[in-house]
């Protein structure tokens, strides 16, 4: 076990201690990770597994809520808590992973700068996050140590009564799948190519089916269980349901940025927004939050000590119902640029076009040796391989004795 490395120790030989789920009541502590599924689906053109983002009460075992995307961010996390509070209330504790999504500001404020810093809390940068405003208190869990969350065991449940009655299911590993499973990407050995048609909206609402029965009739043998299911143990250990104001939930499930307010307003993703307030807090840092659900309209509200003070809008978007997830599928499509054969020629022309010209010398102490002159400097083996490629071109140039880089 030495040469297996301190995990594999301490998950085959570490005493360990139970937890005791009949001492807590619903709501009291909560769980909530990341999982991927183990099959794949289509979706904009594209064939992969995608991801979970769920929460689960650790008394009753039952989902309280969950999203389903391409990725899993802070986003999807924002996406399954609302749903979780909006349906079964807010948690007092939370127990959550270490993951750069979940202890970020947005979500859980400063609670991991608390925990990782040693200097007193009045000398940090406190952020109010979700949590906070919700009054759950953050607890991470212990890193690499899936034993430590509750709902990994909640996750192998899915893929025993969900995952692997897919048609398309892949396995996790290479033990666990399937022989045909190349298919879906691709005839092989004479054999037809498996169309996925699976969509994602339609993935989404058959898992909403799942996790309503599941809570419903699924007679659970976990510890405290005693073969009930996770609705009726919820509702034998909810003492009282905390929850949000319906008019509060937009101004806490929402975007967070800092901005100083200039003299035309804010600006957020490339989205402008103005109030005729804003005139007042001119040269002033102030907190922006946008509705997840509707990009058109941000809050503005005061530091430090996080006073609402008034909404400002974007004339084009606002009224408009658009989600958070069409800014940030626009600002990666921006990032990345249009995949077409006509725009990847031009982009290389334009890459190319700030060159310098590698010259070929003749004779001199280098023995007439090329050097590729690539940007400034000269190039490695890498601009070595850039000339060859182009020495089909420099052939039909008017100007033979020169290589286009």
């Amino acid at each position: 076990m030495y040469r297996s490395g301190e995990k594999a120790y301490h998950d085959r030989f570490d005493p360990y201690i139970q937890r005791d789920y009949t001492l807590f009541k619903s709501m009291e502590w909560g769980c909530g990770d990341h999982h991927i599924f183990d099959f794949v689906i289509r979706h904009e053109g594209r064939i992969f597994r995608p991801w979970l983002t769920m929460f689960i009460d650790m008394r009753s075992r039952k989902i309280t809520g969950w999203h389903i995307n391409v990725v899993p961010n802070t986003l999807t996390i924002m996406r399954a808590f609302s749903m979780s509070a909006e349906t079964c209330g807010l948690f007092e504790n939370l127990l959550i992973d270490n993951g750069k999504d979940f202890k970020s500001a947005w979500f859980a404020g400063s609670a991991w700068k608390e925990r990782r810093a040693s200097p007193e809390k009045e000398t940090l940068d406190l952020i109010e996050g979700v949590l906070h405003d919700c009054g759950t208190k953050a607890r991470f869990a212990t890193p690499y140590r899936g034993q430590s969350k509750p709902v990994e065991r909640a996750f192998r449940t899915v893929i025993e009564l969900f995952s692997k009655r897919q048609a398309t299911y892949v396995g996790s590993n290479t033990a666990d799948r399937p022989a045909d499973t190349r298919l879906f990407w691709g005839g092989i050995n004479g054999r037809d190519r498996v169309e996925v048609t699976y969509t994602l909206a339609r993935f989404r609402e058959d898992f909403g089916k799942f996790a309503a029965w599941f809570n419903a009739e699924w007679a659970h043998s976990g510890q405290g269980m005693d073969g009930k299911t996770p609705d009726a143990v919820f509702e034998a250990n909810l003492e009282a349901k905390r929850e949000m104001p319906e008019a509060m939930r937009k101004y806490v499930f929402a975007v967070r940025e800092r901005r100083v307010v200039q003299r035309s307003g804010i600006r957020i993703d490339g989205i402008d927004y103005y109030s005729e307030e804003m005139v007042r807090l001119i040269g002033q840092r102030v907190e922006a939050r946008r509705d997840i659900n509707d990009v058109g309209k941000v809050s503005i509200f005061t530091l430090p000590d996080c006073v609402y003070q008034f909404d400002a809008e974007n004339g084009f978007f606002k009224d408009r119902g658009i989600p958070e997830e069409n800014v940030r599928r626009a600002r990666n499509a921006q990032k990345k640029g249009p995949r077409t054969p006509e725009a990847v020629r031009e982009k290389r022309g334009r890459d190319t076009g700030g060159h310098k010209i590698a010259r070929r010398t003749a004779g001199g102490k280098s023995g007439g040796a090329n050097r590729a002159v690539c940007r400034g400097g000269y190039a490695g083996g890498g601009g070595r391989r850039a000339a060859g490629r182009y020495q089909a071109a420099a052939a039909a140039s008017d100007r033979p004795g020169l290589r286009r880089l």
